[in-house]
């Protein structure tokens, strides 16, 4: 199997960074900008997510792909005071000033894909795998239903409970699916956990616009639970 490029961790780190950032553009494209004070929550939220990065660059395991992590960990900083710059001279967030970290995060997903892994070493999902993909399924429909059919404004409770279970169960899909020196990864398992964090941001902005965009999210659960179905649990 090919040698990953980065070490473990680095990917997670960028997709947490992707997501969150498609939140905020949700936001942009339907109000066309948001307060200035969003730089600050931008700011603060790469900044802090740069730091896993530095650590796994000191890590043992980061030997011969310690400059690269460094370098995308510096980049992520460097944008981090980019929108600390912009709260600063008092500029509203708009969706130009979100292009560099999209096209960063985009970029270290490309580079940190999992390779084809042959076939007969790939590994079966495996029963547990099974009910966590279930589980997952039922949860992301199941919240969002109760919080998309309500009429009213989103409950909070709920956006969050939807939120952190996406998160939680998208991290253990991770996590079991992960690899090992001689176990490949199982790629139904992971693709499946990214998948849930992706759409745990991409939710919880659907229903922080209310309104009709509640039957948007409504159909993005529906679109991440056939995402599931079809490639874990078949």
């Amino acid at each position: 199997m090919k040698e990953p490029k980065y070490p473990p961790g680095v990917r997670f780190v960028f997709l947490l960074v992707l997501s969150c950032t498609m939140a905020f553009v949700l936001r942009i494209v339907t109000q066309s900008s948001e307060p200035r004070e969003a730089n600050l929550a931008l700011a603060i939220v790469f900044a802090v997510l740069s730091l896993p990065v530095f650590l796994i660059a000191a890590l043992p395991w980061a030997n011969g792909k310690r400059l690269r992590t460094l370098f995308s960990a510096s980049g992520l900083l460097l944008i981090a005071g980019a929108f600390l710059v912009l709260y600063f001279n008092r500029v509203r967030l708009d969706w130009h000033s979100l292009l560099p970290v999209l096209l960063l995060a985009s970029v270290m997903l490309f580079l940190t894909r999992p390779g084809p892994i042959p076939n007969d070493l790939r590994r079966p999902v495996g029963l547990f795998g099974q009910f966590i993909l279930g589980v997952t399924v039922l949860l992301t429909i199941g919240l969002t239903l109760l919080i998309g059919l309500d009429r009213g404004r989103p409950d909070g409770l709920l956006v969050f409970l939807l939120f952190a279970s996406q998160m939680i169960f998208g991290s253990l899909l991770i996590c079991l699916g992960f690899g090992r020196k001689q176990r490949p990864l199982i790629k139904p398992l992971v693709s499946s956990g990214e998948a849930a964090i992706f759409f745990s941001f991409l939710l919880l902005g659907l229903f922080s616009l209310a309104g009709m965009y509640s039957s948007v999210a409504i159909g993005a659960a529906i679109l991440f639970s056939l995402n599931v179905i079809l490639r874990g649990m078949l």
